[in-house]
């Protein structure tokens, strides 16, 4: 809390004036091309991932949806059925000022933002994962859980870091 010292001064934040020069400047927001088009990753509605890329694929927008096969038994009958990799998620290609857009289509809840701001993938981040699944099987691994954070040691991906956000729903 504030001490009337620090409001009568004129102070804007809870940081007292003699601590503010200890405060790095906030740096400049980075300029996004809003014409050129990039990678976005759409949230969608529970399971409306397939629905999503039906839809935009019909309005010609590039689209990644990564599945991956699974066997699941309904009333003792076996059937195969492709999943999403990424359940809630979709992989767009758009200029920013498009975006309106992808947002306005049925089971999208919106872009993959940062303090307000959609956050565009790098290309080569895109590329790899989608050289990955085409040299190889991918399916989501069930004994993560929130809070895991692992490291990649083999293969195309080897290096990187993730962390599990939400625990694996069956």
């Amino acid at each position: 809390m504030l001490n009337s010292h620090y409001r009568k001064a004129g102070a804007l934040s809870s940081v007292a004036p003699h601590q503010q020069s200890k405060i790095a400047p906030a740096e400049a927001p980075v300029a996004i091309d809003h014409h050129r088009p990039r990678w976005y990753v759409i949230h969608t509605r529970s399971r409306h991932e397939k629905r999503v890329g039906e839809q935009l694929q019909l309005k010609q927008v590039e689209t990644f949806l990564p599945l991956y096969r699974s066997k699941r038994n309904w009333n003792g009958r076996n059937a195969q059925v492709d999943l999403p990799l990424f359940p809630g998620y979709v992989f767009v290609r758009i200029p920013l000022a498009e975006r309106l857009s992808v947002l306005t289509l049925g089971g999208v809840a919106g872009l993959v933002s940062f303090q307000g701001a959609p956050v565009p993938l790098p290309d080569v981040e895109l590329e790899r994962l989608r050289s990955c699944l085409s040299i190889a099987q991918a399916e989501p691994i069930p004994y993560f859980h929130a809070g895991n954070r692992v490291r990649i040691v083999s293969g195309m991906l080897a290096g990187l870091a993730a962390g599990c956000w939400r625990g694996w729903r069956a």
